[in-house]
């Protein structure tokens, strides 16, 4: 395989331009007649077509892989790559066993020089499989642990984000406040930036600082749809912020727009 190639397409990759970085690599596929790296390069493939949501042809690249993947080492990333497909093809509970049984089995594996790059990958997307399985004690250990890793500010953010979102439902506002905040940079995923100002606006209000709880929720309500917020959520929110500050006529307004819709 042309390792210079590679790694021009693991930039591209890294770097948002998913569909060059997917013809690069069909490309060094079509090329190459060794079944490690073609297995190497169709994996990768997948996650290029998982992340363009392309999840049927994503999932035929993987099978292709697995099916000539030789019982190597490489069945580590096969078995990562099932455990991403399993996540965005709906079935989260399997994702998290497919990655579980990986740490089980194969963490000393994992941890050496060689594969370091798949064990973060493995436990920053653990972690926030985790938080979205609502089991926010087992992710706020492992979130914790991805913070000292080293990746890219997107992920970086996630981790931040998710990490907020444990702290919340566990219960420590302190902790959840200042990971919230310290995840809103430009490197934010759109809805996770959204959804951590509303966060922030339900700390506030629990906080009792009522005027700047309204501030986060009005700001929220024009983007809801962006951050995948419930409209009737928001007025609810906002009315009774709104009740605690004395703006009757407010509160009665934001009660009843989500009723006129």
């Amino acid at each position: 395989m042309d390792t210079e190639r590679f790694q021009r397409a693991m930039v591209l990759r890294d770097t948002g331009q998913i569909q060059e970085a997917l013809h690069e690599l069909c490309t060094l596929s079509e090329e190459t007649a060794d079944n490690g790296e073609k297995a190497s390069l169709l994996l990768n493939e997948s996650r290029c077509l998982v992340q363009l949501g392309n999840l049927p042809e994503a999932r035929k690249r993987f099978e292709e892989a697995a099916a000539i993947c030789p019982r190597t080492q490489g069945r580590l990333y096969v078995e990562f790559q099932r455990a991403m497909l399993q996540w965005h093809e709906g079935n989260p509970f399997e994702a998290v066993k497919t990655l579980e049984r990986l740490l089980k089995h194969y963490l000393d594996l994992l941890k050496t020089a060689e594969h370091k790059d798949l064990y973060e990958d493995i436990q920053i997307n653990q972690g926030i499989l985790l938080t979205q399985l609502d089991r926010f004690g087992e992710a706020r250990m492992v979130l914790e642990e991805c913070l000292s890793f080293e990746f890219g500010a997107e992920d970086h953010a996630s981790v931040l984000f998710n990490l907020g979102l444990c702290y919340l439902k566990l219960g420590d506002f302190a902790q959840a406040k200042g990971k919230f905040l310290d995840s809103l940079t430009d490197a934010a995923r759109e809805q996770n930036f959204v959804g951590a100002h509303y966060y922030l606006g339900i700390i506030n209000y629990k906080e009792e600082a009522f005027a700047k709880a309204l501030q986060e929720f009005e700001w929220c309500l024009p983007r809801a749809e962006k951050g995948q917020l419930p409209e009737s959520h928001l007025y609810k929110w906002l009315a009774k912020c709104a009740t605690q500050l004395g703006m009757t006529g407010d509160a009665e307004r934001s009660l009843e727009l989500p009723k006129s819709e």
